[in-house]
């Protein structure tokens, strides 16, 4: 009887993938799994033996992560890549301007992309004068956040976002 070895390699890039994974709400994107060493085919083994899912175009979870409305963003930014940040309620949910958790995931990107289910994708630029990181996601700042919230709150709604950010409960 031989018995077969499994090699070194897949617990590498397995490793590698799983630390990055870890630092980012259990996602990671295709091109950070080639650079872990991990094969489209290998990708693919994973998904259909149902340990990762995809998220977004290029974008995927190991699904033994719980899920979040935080693993959701991330999930995003990492879709809409460099140059691009949760905006809107998204961010302001961020900051603590609004307790609602936004059901859609809003971002300004600079890039050309497709809006998909469960993320609002709007074209644009932001000078980073009016950007800020948290949680290691890039959002607007709460002054940009104020203005992009006037074009979609209400007048009664917008009253009640504080400027600066506010206490936000569980």
């Amino acid at each position: 009887m031989v018995v077969m070895r499994r090699s070194r390699l897949p617990l590498t890039w397995r490793r590698a993938l799983g630390r990055l994974a870890a630092r980012q709400h259990g996602l990671f994107t295709r091109a950070q799994a080639r650079a872990a060493g991990c094969s489209d085919s290998a990708l693919y083994r994973l998904v259909k033996a149902g340990e990762a899912e995809r998220v977004f175009p290029g974008v995927f979870r190991f699904t033994a992560a719980p899920c979040s409305w935080k693993q959701r963003a991330r999930a995003a930014t990492l879709y809409a890549g460099e140059r691009a940040w949760l905006s809107h309620r998204s961010a302001a949910y961020t900051l603590g301007m609004i307790q609602q958790q936004p059901g859609v995931i809003e971002i300004i990107s600079e890039r050309d992309l497709r809006s998909q289910p469960g993320l609002k994708v709007r074209r644009g630029s932001v000078p980073r004068s009016y950007t800020t990181t948290k949680d290691d996601m890039a959002l607007t700042n709460s002054i940009r956040t104020m203005v992009d919230l006037a074009s979609v709150l209400g007048r009664k709604e917008l009253e009640f976002a504080p400027p600066g950010g506010g206490a936000r409960g569980c």
